[in-house]
């Protein structure tokens, strides 16, 4: 996997003493892009997965972290086999959770995504019967919606819509369009926001004929190498070159960078037997057994480029400083970017969430 162009900087420059803001300054001037330009505050959204509740910090804890969040993604409902919604059934501490967050904070029902419970092929099978009767998935959804709202209390029509599929074959496009449209016509006012994924994977959504019928495009800009992706060598989560040409080409798909939304990770995957990035590693199929939270690992081990070492295996992780200089060469790029998401909040530091800002 190519290194993040900006951050390739020699071991030996490293061990000599510059720190990471030396760095920084010093990419700056070899690459003009990366200096901050002035900017309204940038829309940041964080993904809150119910089956990690628990990572969660709670009452002040919480309200400090997530203060500066503009939307929140309550993830996952699930498609079921038949092709239908099913909201998730919300804990109390889950409840608690976004009870602590600031009025202005939107909430969205994110639905599609990962299960830890079915199997691949499981889930294929179920994205499969939504694209067989869209307009009875559209009918489900708004259900769940209902559902959501009784659990925490809310009106119904406050809570908007995220669509995580993973993902549309290139021929059931139409069909991810028709999804969006039924959504959009149904309540114009509620948000509505689609995750593609980077890269030639997004084959499966016709993001020209998405823009009309959403407010955001999250485009998943992390995982381009992972334990179980089957590479012979540990690679870097999200390296720069390769983020900012999939937000390039999302930009130029979609015909308005306003619309599109640039993801970052909050966590890293160790690469077991590998103590740096390029070397071989042991993969087991199972990423998720070896993923590390950011707000977990000390700052003052993570290299200029995001590399660290956990329990003796290299981790390849996004750190603000990071974050924020893809988010200033893309503001320069694209004056009109939409915003930032993090997948997923437990993972996330304050840090992380204000140099998005």
């Amino acid at each position: 996997m190519e290194r993040p162009r900006i951050w390739q900087k020699s071991k030996n420059v490293l061990t000599a003493g510059l720190t990471a803001s030396a760095l920084l300054l010093a990419a700056c001037v070899e690459h003009p892009e990366a200096a901050p330009v002035p900017h309204a505050p940038t829309e940041v959204s964080a993904y809150v997965p119910t089956y990690a509740v628990s990572q969660l910090p709670t009452g002040e804890d919480f309200r400090r972290l997530t203060e500066d969040l503009n939307s929140v993604d309550i993830a996952f409902g699930l498609p079921n086999a038949d092709g239908q919604v099913e909201a998730p059934d919300l804990s109390d501490d889950y409840i608690a959770a976004l009870d602590n967050l600031s009025p202005d904070t939107e909430l969205r029902l994110a639905v599609g995504g990962w299960s830890i419970d079915d199997s691949r092929e499981q889930m294929e099978n179920n994205l499969q019967a939504v694209f067989a009767n869209p307009k009875g998935f559209v009918e489900s959804l708004f259900k769940a919606r209902q559902t959501i709202a009784q659990q925490l209390g809310r009106e119904a029509t406050a809570i908007g819509f995220t669509l995580d599929f993973e993902w549309p074959r290139p021929d059931q496009a139409d069909e991810m369009t028709e999804i969006a449209e039924r959504i959009s016509e149904r309540d114009p006012d509620a948000t509505l926001a689609v995750a593609i994924p980077a890269g030639n994977a997004s084959d499966g959504f016709d993001v020209a004929a998405l823009a009309p019928y959403v407010d955001d495009i999250h485009c998943m800009t992390y995982d381009f190498s992972t334990p179980d992706s089957g590479q012979g060598a540990a690679g870097y989560l999200a390296p720069e070159s390769a983020v900012l040409a999939s937000i390039d080409s999302a930009v130029a798909r979609a015909g308005d960078a306003s619309k599109i939304v640039v993801g970052f990770p909050a966590y890293g995957y160790r690469f077991v037997g590998a103590k740096a990035m390029g070397q071989p590693f042991k993969p087991n199929g199972d990423g998720k057994a070896r993923e590390v939270l950011l707000k977990d690992i000390d700052p003052s081990k993570i290299s200029a480029d995001g590399q660290t070492l956990v329990d003796g295996a290299v981790v390849s992780v996004v750190t603000p400083d990071m974050a924020k200089r893809v988010m200033d060469i893309v503001r320069q790029r694209h004056p009109r970017i939409g915003g930032a998401f993090i997948w997923a909040l437990p993972g996330a530091n304050r840090q992380l969430i204000q140099a998005l800002k």
